[in-house]
């Protein structure tokens, strides 16, 4: 496994992505962030007791929003273009609330953002991960995606069987960013995020 992962963020590195390490933490304001639904699964969250701080009260149940802010975060400080990843867990609890130790389950989260990013740019980054294990990734078209633009986002399928989604970043979601003008001109931000547990089991044993 630890191999497996390593291999992973190499792959990751060699198409120009940097590793990121973010917080096990967010706030609702983070969800919200990407539209994400009162009753969608991804809001079924753990409430920290005594947070440190109002920005870190529930644990993370997607990566999108850490990396989003991240590259948020860089494009307000003049950083035009990037590309970042993280494989870490999210935090799914088994029942609320809590009456045993929740789900820790890894996810590979994936942001890019510049003037020259597009679809089949990051597309095939992924197609070089997938191949890097011995597998092929197919895409099918996503529509029902929140924070993604329903016409630039797909499903990313491996043996036929989902695994992850990615696309551009919606248009409504990049507007209320609060990015400065200078860099809202020609912006494009894709987002995306594999279920690391559900990709690593579809590879053959020989790969790993």
């Amino acid at each position: 496994e630890q191999r497996a992962q390593a291999k992973a963020k190499r792959t990751m590195c060699a198409q120009g992505f940097y590793e990121a390490e973010t917080l096990a933490f967010y706030a609702d304001a983070d969800l919200d962030m990407l539209h994400i639904a009162a009753d969608a699964p991804e809001r079924n969250v753990i409430r920290i007791v005594n947070p440190i701080s109002s920005n870190l009260t529930i644990m993370r149940s997607l990566l999108a929003p850490s990396l989003l802010n991240v590259a948020v975060t860089n494009l307000k400080k003049g950083n035009a273009a990037g590309r970042l990843f993280e494989l870490s867990n999210i935090y799914v609890p088994k029942q609320l609330p809590l009456t045993e130790l929740p789900e820790e389950r890894l996810h590979l989260g994936f942001v890019a953002f510049g003037e020259h990013e597009d679809f089949f740019a990051v597309k095939g980054a992924l197609e070089d991960l997938a191949a890097s294990f011995g597998v092929t990734f197919e895409v099918e078209r996503a529509e029902d995606v929140p924070y993604l633009h329903p016409g630039i986002a797909a499903y990313i399928l491996c043996k036929g069987e989902r695994v992850g989604v990615f696309g551009k970043l919606a248009n409504d979601v990049t507007s209320e960013l609060k990015l400065p003008k200078d860099s809202r001109a020609n912006l494009n931000i894709y987002l995306g995020e594999i279920d690391w547990v559900a990709f690593h089991a579809l590879v053959p044993a020989a790969v790993h």
